[in-house]
């Protein structure tokens, strides 16, 4: 008897995901509105239907109901996530469901549960009138403008301050981000900014990375410069476990990945944002480190994760080591040129994938993507 595997998202980031169940002999049915959708290689069958499509989707499935497994998508769009959860809903599968979706795409749902926990977060305030929102500003202070609702990514995110030039354009891009056009203002905390990823297997979080996360603000947005390996910070893993503990004992997930960012100022450490999945690329840094992460999603749907096997945060292969994101491409052509060297120790991946730069709506400027990733030690 055949066994299905349904992937939402036909991309490069899907890929490996559809390599892994296909060593598990399971058959991959992959959707995607692009047809030549890299994943379509090595899915077992490809339908040429947008991840927006629920209803398309469903019918196509319903004569695979009994032997399908499970759905999954790696992709971070609300839209797709939204698709996932509804079929996982609709055929009684395991993963990510419209109830636990909520609190990804709901903001002000999430920051409301973690006051509730006592567990620190910013301050924060939604407004759907740009005036509001600007009378909200204090001089001398700082401030974080983002998306109410389905924001995900960097989108939408910005720095701004009293007297802001640039306050309209910023506000503007939350709104255009935000599936309810509401927009979050929060006050900025000043500290090392750091994620941590995990996944939850019978509703029980197991971490895998935390990373020092290192951000640029710029007047167009913001971008990632890398990610350091800070598994090895054991007091701040710990508290930083128990905090996690506490938010999912709340939030009831299972089978599925996860990600928090974290801002540490001295002692104290706030918890700032919250996404299903993992942060940009980290499953390709993982995976450098020895983590086998693309088996483990199929592993959470199959229900047969050996615990042990990735309780690796401690144990990673390469202790000291980093994703550097490159934005310049010239250097990228030079790296990618080295690490073709066989005595070269250099790991550059080319993201020839990344969207074209992406102007706002004023057209003020265009946000810089990477063309590729630098995994290295530090």
């Amino acid at each position: 008897m055949k066994r299905y595997l349904v992937i939402i998202g036909g991309g490069h980031s899907q890929a490996p995901f559809v390599k892994a169940a296909n060593k598990k002999n399971l058959s991959t049915i992959v959707f995607d509105r692009n047809k030549s959708a890299p994943s379509k290689k090595v899915s077992t069958y490809f339908y040429t239907v947008s991840t927006h499509d629920n209803k398309k989707i469903e019918s196509i499935l319903l004569n695979l109901n009994k032997d399908l497994i499970g759905c999954i998508t790696y992709s971070a769009h609300p839209s797709a996530l939204k698709t996932t959860a509804y079929l996982n809903e609709r055929f009684k599968l395991k993963g990510i469901s419209l109830t636990n979706l909520k609190y990804f795409l709901q903001k002000d749902l999430f920051h409301d549960v973690i006051k509730n926990l006592n567990i620190k977060t910013p301050i924060s305030w939604t407004f759907n009138s740009i005036v509001s929102a600007q009378r909200m500003l204090k001089p001398n202070e700082r401030y974080v403008v983002k998306p109410s609702r389905g924001g995900y990514g960097s989108k939408g995110i910005n720095l701004v301050s009293y007297n802001d030039d640039l306050f309209e354009k910023k506000y503007e891009a939350a709104v255009e981000n935000s599936l309810d056009k509401k927009v979050i203002l929060q006050e900025f905390i000043d500290g090392k900014e750091y994620n941590i990823s995990g996944f939850l297997y019978d509703h029980i979080p197991h971490l895998l990375l935390l990373c020092k996360k290192n951000i640029l603000f710029e007047t167009s947005g913001n971008r990632i410069e890398s990610f350091e390996n800070n598994s090895n910070d054991i007091p701040l893993l710990t508290t930083i476990s128990r905090e996690v503990r506490k938010i999912f004992q709340s939030i009831k997930l299972s089978n599925t990945f996860f990600n928090i960012d974290i801002i540490v100022n001295g002692n104290d450490i706030f918890i700032i944002d919250f996404n299903l999945l993992l942060d940009t690329k980290i499953d390709r840094f993982l995976y450098f480190m020895g983590v086998d992460i693309y088996s483990l999603q199929i592993d959470l749907i199959l229900n047969q994760v050996d615990i042990k096997a990735f309780d690796l945060i401690r144990n990673h292969s390469k202790k000291e080591a980093t994703m550097k994101f490159i934005y310049d491409q010239p250097l990228a052509i030079s790296l990618e040129s080295k690490a073709k060297d066989t005595y070269s120790d250099i790991v550059y991946e080319p993201l020839l994938y990344v969207e074209d730069p992406i102007k706002n709506s004023k057209g003020n400027g265009e946000r810089k993507l990477p063309v590729g990733i630098l995994l290295g030690g530090k």
